[in-house]
């Protein structure tokens, strides 16, 4: 089952377009034939920098 996690920061996280991105990663991963959909699940991690 592959996981595709991308990280960011937490104020990308936040941009309106992210549930684009999260989209286009799942779908070249369902497009690459290697997996079932019902597989691949498709996340994103926003980053809060505690510096």
């Amino acid at each position: 089952m592959p996981h595709c996690v991308i990280e960011c920061s937490a104020d990308l996280a936040r941009h309106p377009a992210v549930e684009q991105l999260v989209q286009a990663v799942h779908d070249a991963a369902n497009r690459s034939g290697l997996f079932q959909t019902a597989d691949i699940k498709t996340r994103l991690l926003g980053a809060v920098d505690v510096w």
